[in-house]
Protein backbone atom coordinates (compact mmCIF):
# COMPACT_ATOMS: atom_id res chain seq x y z
CA UNK A 1 0.00 0.00 0.00
CA UNK A 2 2.76 2.26 0.80
CA UNK A 3 4.56 1.52 -2.71
CA UNK A 4 1.46 2.19 -4.13
CA UNK A 5 1.40 5.80 -2.65
CA UNK A 6 5.10 6.26 -3.38
CA UNK A 7 4.26 5.46 -6.92
CA UNK A 8 1.66 7.91 -7.54
CA UNK A 9 3.68 10.55 -6.15
CA UNK A 10 6.11 9.65 -8.63
CA UNK A 11 3.38 9.61 -11.19
CA UNK A 12 2.53 13.03 -10.15
CA UNK A 13 5.76 14.33 -9.98
CA UNK A 14 6.32 13.61 -13.12
CA UNK A 15 3.26 14.47 -15.12
CA UNK A 16 3.74 17.88 -13.63
CA UNK A 17 7.31 18.46 -14.67
CA UNK A 18 5.73 17.06 -18.10
CA UNK A 19 3.34 19.86 -18.18
CA UNK A 20 5.65 22.64 -16.88
CA UNK A 21 7.87 21.59 -19.33
CA UNK A 22 5.60 21.52 -22.08
CA UNK A 23 3.86 25.02 -21.05
CA UNK A 24 7.43 26.69 -21.44
CA UNK A 25 7.85 25.28 -24.87
CA UNK A 26 4.48 26.21 -26.13
CA UNK A 27 5.10 30.10 -24.26
CA UNK A 28 8.40 30.24 -26.03
CA UNK A 29 7.19 29.03 -29.37
CA UNK A 30 3.69 30.79 -29.34
CA UNK A 31 4.30 34.05 -27.48
CA UNK A 32 8.15 34.65 -27.42
CA UNK A 33 8.79 33.69 -31.06
CA UNK A 34 9.59 37.23 -32.59
CA UNK A 35 11.99 37.69 -30.07
CA UNK A 36 14.21 35.02 -30.69
CA UNK A 37 13.99 35.41 -34.53
CA UNK A 38 15.01 38.67 -33.94
CA UNK A 39 18.54 38.06 -31.41
CA UNK A 40 18.81 35.26 -34.22
CA UNK A 41 18.85 37.57 -36.99
CA UNK A 42 21.04 40.07 -35.40
CA UNK A 43 23.83 37.94 -34.03
CA UNK A 44 26.49 38.96 -36.44
CA UNK A 45 29.95 41.38 -36.52
CA UNK A 46 29.96 44.63 -36.36
CA UNK A 47 32.46 47.29 -36.89
CA UNK A 48 31.80 50.48 -34.87
CA UNK A 49 33.93 53.31 -35.28
CA UNK A 50 33.57 55.31 -32.21
CA UNK A 51 35.19 58.88 -32.83
CA UNK A 52 37.40 60.47 -29.84
CA UNK A 53 36.03 63.79 -28.80
CA UNK A 54 38.51 67.21 -28.92
CA UNK A 55 38.68 69.33 -26.03
CA UNK A 56 36.79 72.64 -26.01
CA UNK A 57 38.80 75.77 -26.96
CA UNK A 58 37.59 79.05 -24.91
CA UNK A 59 38.98 82.29 -25.40
CA UNK A 60 40.35 85.02 -22.80
CA UNK A 61 36.29 85.46 -21.57
CA UNK A 62 35.78 81.89 -21.20
CA UNK A 63 33.25 81.35 -24.20
CA UNK A 64 33.42 78.52 -26.10
CA UNK A 65 35.14 79.39 -29.39
CA UNK A 66 35.72 76.17 -30.78
CA UNK A 67 33.43 73.03 -29.63
CA UNK A 68 31.68 69.92 -30.53
CA UNK A 69 28.43 69.28 -32.04
CA UNK A 70 26.63 65.48 -32.04
CA UNK A 71 25.59 65.01 -35.63
CA UNK A 72 22.61 62.18 -36.86
CA UNK A 73 23.62 60.14 -39.69
CA UNK A 74 21.62 57.17 -41.55
CA UNK A 75 24.22 54.08 -41.67
CA UNK A 76 23.37 50.38 -43.55
CA UNK A 77 24.83 47.26 -42.88
CA UNK A 78 24.62 45.44 -46.22
CA UNK A 79 24.92 42.21 -45.30
CA UNK A 80 21.69 43.02 -43.10
CA UNK A 81 19.86 45.07 -45.52
CA UNK A 82 16.57 44.02 -46.92
CA UNK A 83 14.62 45.88 -49.45
CA UNK A 84 11.08 44.55 -50.02
CA UNK A 85 11.70 41.59 -51.66
CA UNK A 86 15.03 41.77 -53.37
CA UNK A 87 17.58 39.40 -52.38
CA UNK A 88 20.52 42.04 -52.19
CA UNK A 89 22.78 39.05 -51.30
CA UNK A 90 22.46 37.18 -54.21
CA UNK A 91 23.44 40.16 -56.50
CA UNK A 92 25.90 41.05 -53.86
CA UNK A 93 27.74 37.91 -54.46
CA UNK A 94 27.10 37.82 -58.46
CA UNK A 95 28.98 41.54 -58.38
CA UNK A 96 32.05 40.18 -56.15
CA UNK A 97 31.85 37.54 -58.53
CA UNK A 98 32.27 39.19 -61.42
CA UNK A 99 34.83 41.89 -60.21
CA UNK A 100 37.13 38.97 -58.52
CA UNK A 101 37.12 37.11 -61.93
CA UNK A 102 38.51 40.62 -63.65
CA UNK A 103 40.83 41.58 -61.38
CA UNK A 104 42.31 37.97 -61.92
CA UNK A 105 42.60 37.92 -65.76
CA UNK A 106 43.80 41.03 -65.34
CA UNK A 107 47.10 39.24 -63.66
CA UNK A 108 46.39 36.23 -65.54
CA UNK A 109 49.90 36.15 -68.12
CA UNK A 110 48.85 32.64 -69.23
CA UNK A 111 46.25 33.49 -71.32
CA UNK A 112 46.32 35.05 -75.12
CA UNK A 113 46.31 39.02 -75.11
CA UNK A 114 43.33 38.75 -77.42
CA UNK A 115 41.50 36.29 -75.22
CA UNK A 116 42.54 38.25 -72.08
CA UNK A 117 41.20 41.64 -73.53
CA UNK A 118 37.72 39.76 -74.94
CA UNK A 119 36.67 37.95 -71.34
CA UNK A 120 37.45 41.21 -69.49
CA UNK A 121 34.97 43.15 -71.68
CA UNK A 122 32.44 40.31 -71.38
CA UNK A 123 32.80 40.65 -67.48
CA UNK A 124 32.68 44.42 -67.56
CA UNK A 125 29.61 44.03 -69.72
CA UNK A 126 28.16 41.68 -67.13
CA UNK A 127 29.34 44.33 -64.35
CA UNK A 128 27.40 47.34 -66.03
CA UNK A 129 24.67 45.18 -66.09
CA UNK A 130 24.09 43.75 -62.59
CA UNK A 131 24.99 47.12 -61.48
CA UNK A 132 22.35 48.86 -63.58
CA UNK A 133 19.60 46.46 -62.35
CA UNK A 134 20.80 47.05 -59.06
CA UNK A 135 20.40 50.68 -59.15
CA UNK A 136 16.97 49.95 -60.90
CA UNK A 137 15.59 47.89 -58.13
CA UNK A 138 17.16 50.19 -55.43
CA UNK A 139 16.35 53.42 -56.85
CA UNK A 140 12.29 52.10 -57.29
CA UNK A 141 12.14 50.30 -53.82
CA UNK A 142 9.22 51.32 -51.35
CA UNK A 143 11.40 51.15 -48.37
CA UNK A 144 13.76 53.89 -49.57
CA UNK A 145 11.14 56.40 -50.51
CA UNK A 146 9.05 55.81 -47.23
CA UNK A 147 12.67 56.39 -46.10
CA UNK A 148 13.58 59.36 -47.08
CA UNK A 149 10.34 60.69 -46.76
CA UNK A 150 10.55 60.14 -43.17
CA UNK A 151 13.94 61.94 -42.74
CA UNK A 152 12.79 64.66 -45.18
CA UNK A 153 15.78 64.14 -47.91
CA UNK A 154 16.23 63.71 -51.47
CA UNK A 155 14.88 60.10 -52.70
CA UNK A 156 17.41 60.35 -55.62
CA UNK A 157 20.16 61.14 -53.45
CA UNK A 158 19.72 58.76 -50.87
CA UNK A 159 19.26 55.83 -53.74
CA UNK A 160 22.56 57.00 -55.07
CA UNK A 161 24.60 56.84 -51.82
CA UNK A 162 23.32 53.24 -51.45
CA UNK A 163 23.92 51.61 -54.46
CA UNK A 164 27.91 53.47 -53.78
CA UNK A 165 27.65 51.67 -50.97
CA UNK A 166 26.88 48.06 -52.36
CA UNK A 167 29.24 48.41 -54.92
CA UNK A 168 31.90 49.35 -52.68
CA UNK A 169 31.10 46.27 -50.75
CA UNK A 170 30.52 44.50 -53.91
CA UNK A 171 34.10 45.17 -54.76
CA UNK A 172 35.49 44.66 -50.95
CA UNK A 173 36.34 48.26 -50.09
CA UNK A 174 34.36 47.73 -47.25
CA UNK A 175 32.89 44.87 -45.00
CA UNK A 176 29.78 43.17 -45.53
CA UNK A 177 29.10 43.64 -41.80
CA UNK A 178 30.64 47.19 -41.37
CA UNK A 179 27.74 50.10 -40.61
CA UNK A 180 28.24 52.07 -44.03
CA UNK A 181 27.11 56.11 -43.94
CA UNK A 182 24.74 56.58 -46.17
CA UNK A 183 23.30 60.32 -45.72
CA UNK A 184 25.00 62.65 -43.19
CA UNK A 185 23.63 65.40 -40.93
CA UNK A 186 20.07 64.46 -40.31
CA UNK A 187 17.33 66.21 -38.05
CA UNK A 188 17.68 64.92 -34.07
CA UNK A 189 13.71 64.86 -34.54
CA UNK A 190 13.28 63.00 -37.62
CA UNK A 191 16.15 60.04 -36.56
CA UNK A 192 13.88 59.95 -33.73
CA UNK A 193 11.14 59.50 -35.97
CA UNK A 194 12.55 57.14 -37.81
CA UNK A 195 14.00 54.66 -34.76
CA UNK A 196 10.39 55.16 -33.86
CA UNK A 197 9.01 53.86 -37.15
CA UNK A 198 11.40 51.74 -38.48
CA UNK A 199 12.90 50.11 -35.93
CA UNK A 200 11.53 46.68 -37.78
CA UNK A 201 13.96 46.99 -40.59
CA UNK A 202 16.94 45.01 -40.83
CA UNK A 203 20.12 46.70 -41.74
CA UNK A 204 19.30 50.54 -41.10
CA UNK A 205 20.34 52.63 -38.33
CA UNK A 206 21.28 55.95 -37.11
CA UNK A 207 24.39 56.47 -36.65
CA UNK A 208 25.99 59.48 -34.23
CA UNK A 209 28.97 61.50 -34.79
CA UNK A 210 31.12 64.28 -33.92
CA UNK A 211 31.46 67.66 -35.72
CA UNK A 212 33.63 70.39 -34.81
CA UNK A 213 31.45 73.52 -34.11
CA UNK A 214 32.93 77.27 -34.17
CA UNK A 215 30.87 80.11 -32.57
CA UNK A 216 32.70 82.62 -34.92
CA UNK A 217 32.59 80.81 -38.48
CA UNK A 218 35.03 78.48 -39.75
CA UNK A 219 39.13 79.22 -39.59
Amino acid sequence: MEFNKRAIVVVIVVLIFVLLSVGRLVYWQCFKAEDFRFLATNRAIRVQYLPGARGTIFDRNGVAIASNDVTYDLSCVISKLRLDSVNLRYYRRKLSRCYSDKLRLKDDMFIAVEERETRIAELTTRIDHIKALISTLIHKSPTVSNISRCLQIDHTALSDSLVKAFNRVAKGWEYPWSSIVVFRNIDSELALQFATKFSFQQGWEISTSLRRKYTFGEP
